[in-house]
């Protein structure tokens, strides 16, 4: 549900469920982290843009999905790229105001999720004119960065059943089918950060990779798994989430960036998950064994047996970490582990 702030500047709470329209030929600018093709075209929707004559539309953007720039309702887009960019913000030129928010250019966004906006006019809304104005001066002319998906439509609509075509496959097959692949730029920049993070890991607080869904939380953590174990030979990195699919998914990719020789343990629950499409996995064993493994992959309700064991981490991924709370029991057993054996904290997460 979008709910736009203040409510009366729209006239009613209905009419609050979405983007105002656009006036007849009015130009729009749009600052957004990511777009799909599905966002755009809720985007035009709400803007009317396909019911009356339409006025420029120019998109700062970090990320764009494949396929969005061919969309040929959106002729009078122009696109331009920057590294960086977080800001979501939706600039109307002839009505002199913009609404500025937590959402991206996603249906799930506009549509589905509770997402805010907050309307400025007058000396603020100029202030961001100017601002957006200056950055697309500098901002990248070959457009924003292309996310290339696996399969097609809206990232989130598909995650889950893209998850359970990957996992159909015996889990060599899946890893080998992975592959280490290329890194785009800016996941580059991010495992670049992490390994500066990590150098100072005395005094190293925890940190979050923020990424929408598609664009590679997993492949930079396992890139930054990968780099840390060639760099610090016999480091230890404990993942965790809050679902077993999840933990299933991220341990193939991790593995597929790894060396093959790294030693790695599944909870009893993943690897349950794993045998039930490749029962030539042998037993997991006790969590004894994790302690001589180089990895493990746990779910956040039976990290707690970890705490028990004797080995300690370097480093501790929790994946979904807007599902890792505190005052939670579950949450709380883990962080006094991983302060116990000094481990570096880092998230993952889409919002």
């Amino acid at each position: 549900m979008f709910y736009a702030l203040p409510k009366e500047s729209q006239g009613s709470e209905e009419a609050s469920r979405g983007l105002p329209r656009a006036a007849r030929g009015e130009s729009v600018d749009v600052v957004t982290f990511v777009v799909t093709r599905p966002g755009l075209s809720s985007l035009l929707e709400d803007l009317g843009w396909r019911q009356h004559e339409r006025g420029n539309l120019r998109i700062l953007s970090r990320l764009v999905w494949k396929g969005v720039q061919e969309m040929p309702a959106a002729a009078n887009i122009v696109w331009r790229g920057m590294p960086r960019l977080h800001a979501k913000a939706v600039i109307y030129r002839g009505q002199q105001f913009a609404w500025v928010g937590s959402f991206n250019l996603t249906k799930s966004s506009l549509r589905d999720n509770d997402e805010f906006a907050v309307r400025i006019d007058g000396s603020a809304y100029e202030d961001l004119c100017k601002w957006f104005d200056s950055k697309w001066l500098t901002a990248q002319t070959g457009g924003p960065t292309i996310i290339e998906p696996n399969y097609e439509g809206e990232p989130e609509e598909n995650a889950d059943a893209a998850r359970t075509h990957e996992l159909s496959l015996p889990l060599a097959l899946q890893v080998e089918r992975i592959g280490r692949g290329s890194l785009w730029s800016f996941q580059r920049e991010i495992i670049g950060e992490l390994l500066r993070w990590e150098d100072k890991r005395q005094k190293a607080k925890p940190t979050v990779v923020k990424l929408p869904t598609g664009a590679g939380k997993t492949v930079v953590a396992a890139e930054f798994i990968a780099e840390l174990i060639a760099r610090r030979p016999g480091a230890r990195v404990l993942w965790v989430c809050h679902r077993v699919t999840l933990v299933s998914q991220a341990l193939c990719r991790v593995l597929a960036q790894v060396q093959a020789s790294t030693t790695w343990y599944a909870a009893p629950s993943v690897h349950a998950d794993l045998r039930s499409f490749d029962s030539s996995l042998a037993p997991c064993g006790d969590w004894a064994r994790a302690d001589a493994a180089s990895l493990v992959f746990s779910t956040l309700d039976s990290a707690h047996h970890l705490s028990s064991c004797n080995g300690r981490f370097d480093l501790v991924i929790v994946d979904e970490c807007h599902h890792y709370h505190l005052e939670t029991k579950r949450c709380k057993s883990l962080e006094t582990a991983r302060q116990k054996w000094g481990s570096l904290l880092l998230g993952l997460s889409y919002t």
